[in-house]
């Protein structure tokens, strides 16, 4: 069987056969990893995402961790509504014990790591967070992932398993899972995973330790959020790929996914661990209004020499043009920035043409 090139593919050739199937009867999980936009951190990126989680943390008391934890949440909203992330744990794992001097005590050495980042259908202010790993063909992804909303709302997802835990100890597994401690924040939650519907599903998890199971992914928002939050502040480069070959999955021959490989560019004299705190310094701005906009979709674009006569999809923030199928999506006005820094309001002149 040839290799697969990145987790995404280990994870849909994985759970697109036995036993998976069982658990995940409807393929929610390779269906949506298909779906999604694929962004693998080389090597060095995946050493600046330790950075990103531990630069900020020194010198801080705990309150301001907590405060400047829960400004990044706010500016953690994805580029694209399914997304899909992935990285080197071996060498981010090395940046942990080498640099930062935390060395995690793990049962499998786990050589492939990664989210399935989704936004909410309806509400664009609330995501969820799905882990995944893989070592020694084994590919795991989170029953239990994380919910958070970037505004002030209460996320939109029920977890119907969970609500026979007691509240207190959900704010004791979000404060494991952020590796802050104490960080009780009503916008986070951890439900159970959309994957998990069916009966031999749901017997599964039932069978296993909640507390343990989340556990296993501790201290991942405190890389995931920083990541989300500094991305597009941080000097990278992007590599297209388009992997030649594939694996069967029954009797259909399913290709490698198409994935884009972010690669960091430090500037000269400059130090990883000093350009990723800089650059979540830099992106702590102070709170603002961000008016409403459109942003194009990356899977169906707009024809550039159409006319474009655009209509409302039903349910949906997205508009679609009924001549070229092209669509773009709306992105209504949101805080962005951090409140505890304070306010910026921001005056927008309007002038008709041929006046000043």
């Amino acid at each position: 069987m040839k290799p697969a090139p990145t987790l995404a593919d280990m994870m849909i050739r994985a759970w697109s056969r036995p036993p998976y199937r069982q658990i995940d009867s409807n393929g929610w999980v390779p269906r949506n990893i298909a779906l999604a936009r694929k962004f693998v951190l080389d090597e060095q990126m995946s050493e600046y995402l330790a950075d990103l989680g531990c630069s900020w943390l020194p010198g801080l008391n705990r309150k301001r961790k907590r405060e400047m934890f829960d400004g990044y949440r706010t500016l953690s909203r994805l580029p694209h509504p399914i997304t899909w992330v992935e990285y080197d744990r071996p060498a981010f794992a090395n940046r942990l014990a080498i640099e930062w001097n935390i060395n995690r005590q793990e049962t499998r050495p786990w050589t492939h790591a990664g989210w399935l980042l989704l936004q909410h259908p309806k509400i664009e202010t609330a995501f969820m967070a799905l882990p995944a790993k893989s070592a020694d063909g084994v590919s795991e992804i989170s029953a239990y992932p994380l919910v958070w909303s970037v505004d002030g709302s209460l996320p939109p997802y029920r977890n119907p398993i969970l609500l026979d835990l007691p509240q207190d100890d959900i704010d004791a597994l979000t404060g494991v899972m952020t590796a802050i401690g104490k960080f009780h924040c009503p916008q986070l939650n951890i439900v159970v995973a959309p994957w998990v519907t069916g009966k031999h599903a749901q017997e599964l998890i039932k069978r296993l330790e909640v507390t343990k199971t989340i556990m296993a992914y501790a201290g991942t928002l405190r890389f995931l959020w920083p990541f989300l939050t500094a991305i597009n502040d941080t000097p990278t480069t992007t590599r297209r790929v388009a992997p030649v070959g594939g694996h069967m999955v029954g009797s259909s021959y399913k290709r490698f996914m198409d994935h884009t490989v972010i690669s960091l560019d430090i500037p000269k004299r400059t130090t990883m661990r000093v350009l990723a705190k800089r650059v979540l310094l830099d992106t702590r701005r102070r709170a603002h209004m961000r008016r409403g906009h459109f942003r194009r979709h990356w899977a169906f674009p707009l024809n550039p020499r159409c006319q474009h006569e655009l209509e409302v999809i039903p349910d949906t923030h997205m508009h679609e043009c009924k001549l070229c199928r092209g669509r773009k999506m709306w992105i209504t006005e949101h805080q962005a920035g951090d409140a505890s820094l304070g306010w910026v309001d921001h005056d927008y002149a309007v002038h008709h043409k041929g006046k000043t």
